[in-house]
C-alpha cells in the first residue's frame, strides 16, 4: 500500500513540477509556486487515496495508516482554503507596489477575527431588503405568466392539435 502511494505521489509531484515549469511566468514568486503546488498536491492525493481505499475495502481490511492519509488530505485542504489561500489573496488585493506598503498583517484580522456582528446584521438586513424588492418583482412577473397561460388553456379548444403541448405547459406550471 505505501509503495503505491510513495509512488503515486511521485507521479503526481512529477506532473506538478512539469505543469509549473510550462505555465507558470517567470515573474512569480517562489512562495506563489509554493502555495500553488502544496494546493494541487493535496487536491491530487485523493486521486492517489481512492484507489487504496478501494483496495482495502474490497480486501475487507481498513489500515489506520489510511485513515491518516484521508486525514492529512482532509485538514490540508482545510487549512489552504480558510487561511492560506485568503492570506494570499487579501496580499494580491492590497495593491501596492512593495511588501512593506501592503499591511497584510492588519486586513485578515481586520476583516476575519475583528468583526462587528451588529454592524454585520444590520448589512445582512439591508441587502435581504434589496433581495426581497427583487423577489416581489419576481414574483409579480410569476402571477403575470401564470394569468396568460390560464387564458390561454381556457381559449385552447379540447381538440385543438396544440391542447397536448397546452396541457404540458400547465403540468409543469401545476409543479
Amino acid at each position: 500500500m505505501w509503495g503505491f502511494f510513495v509512488f503515486s505521489m511521485i507521479l503526481i509531484f512529477g506532473a506538478i513540477l512539469v505543469l509549473l515549469r510550462r505555465y507558470c511566468a517567470n515573474s512569480v514568486t517562489l512562495t506563489v509556486k509554493g502555495a500553488t503546488s502544496y494546493a494541487w498536491l493535496t487536491a491530487m492525493a485523493v486521486v492517489a487515496i481512492v484507489p487504496l481505499d478501494v483496495y482495502s475495502t474490497l480486501n475487507s481490511h481498513k489500515p489506520s495508516e489510511l485513515g491518516v492519509m484521508w486525514d492529512v488530505a482532509f485538514w490540508s485542504t482545510q487549512a489552504l482554503t480558510w487561511l492560506i489561500l485568503p492570506f494570499f489573496q487579501y496580499y494580491a488585493d492590497a495593491g501596492d507596489f512593495t511588501v512593506k506598503n501592503k499591511y497584510v498583517e492588519v486586513e485578515i484580522p481586520r476583516n476575519m477575527w475583528k468583526a462587528d456582528p451588529e454592524r454585520q446584521l444590520k448589512w445582512c438586513a439591508h441587502r435581504a431588503g434589496k433581495y426581497a424588492e427583487k423577489v416581489m418583482k419576481a414574483t409579480s412577473e410569476l402571477e403575470t405568466v401564470v394569468t396568460i397561460i390560464a387564458a390561454n388553456e381556457r381559449q385552447i379548444r379540447r381538440h385543438d392539435p396544440l391542447r397536448k403541448y397546452m396541457d404540458i405547459i400547465v403540468e409543469h406550471l401545476e409543479k
